[in-house]
């Protein structure tokens, strides 16, 4: 077994940390865009409230339906 950087912290953050904290933070710009761009989204295309609502639920629903999945991928 390849032990390369066992013994430097700075690899286990390098290649553990480092990708799972930028996941979490894409996911959490992912979460909260629709609330920053969401007037001036609505204002371009004419949507309302409860249509630019539906679109955050629609990407809250998805990022849920992946959860299983992406957790058989992550087991392989």
């Amino acid at each position: 077994m390849n032990d390369v950087g066992a013994g430097n912290p700075f690899a286990v953050v390098g290649r553990v940390l480092l990708p799972f904290g930028l996941d979490y933070f894409l996911s959490f710009l992912f979460r909260t865009i629709n609330a920053v761009v969401g007037p001036e989204m609505a204002s371009t295309l004419g949507l309302s409230s409860a249509d630019i609502g539906l679109l955050t639920s629609v990407y809250f629903l998805t990022f849920a339906a992946f959860q299983i999945p992406l957790g058989v991928l992550l087991d392989r």
